[in-house]
């Protein structure tokens, strides 16, 4: 059996969601599920990493609640647009699918599902610790290395052309 090849990538190479920023989650680590498998005519969407995903959000911090938010309509052949952890009304952790596995993409993005994962601190190790010993493990294969963007966000299009960041 042909297993789902998983990379990693850390920092920011595109401006962070409006909802991570405003709850303060200034760090990004990328889960990036490639959707080509030898053993598949069809893209692939590994739904045990996804609900891996889901698991990691419920673990994240005690008296979290997760919801996820815009799930498709057709079930579990495709992911939901959100994973959000909260705790009261505050949002802890922000998990966000970009959704390149139709149209291509940026390297390193083409043919993914990427998760990117917004959080307050750097969760690029305890997530891949986690996803290696998960149960479905077995049907990854985990790239041993990460892929390193820069630290901070880069700005928006609008603060490009108007040569002003709002948080700087």
């Amino acid at each position: 059996m042909a297993k789902t090849s998983i990379a990693f990538a850390s920092g920011f190479d595109r401006p962070a969601p409006a909802e991570a920023k405003a709850h303060g989650l200034t760090h990004r680590f990328a889960v990036i599920q490639e959707t080509y498998r030898p053993d598949s005519a069809d893209m692939v969407f590994d739904a045990p990493l996804y609900r891996a995903l889901v698991a990691f959000a419920e673990a994240y911090e005690p008296d979290v609640r997760v919801s996820i938010d815009g799930a498709p309509e057709g079930g579990e052949d495709e992911p939901a647009a959100h994973i959000v952890a909260r705790r009261a009304d505050d949002i802890v952790l922000w998990i966000e699918t970009e959704f390149w596995h139709a149209v291509g993409g940026p390297a390193p993005y083409h043919d993914s599902y990427t998760y990117a994962v917004y959080a307050r601190d750097e969760v690029g190790a305890r997530l891949r610790q986690y996803l290696a010993a998960h149960e479905a493990s077995a049907g990854w294969t985990l790239a041993s290395d990460v892929i390193a963007h820069a630290a901070t966000p880069p700005p928006s299009v609008l603060q490009r052309l108007f040569g002003k960041r709002r948080d700087a």
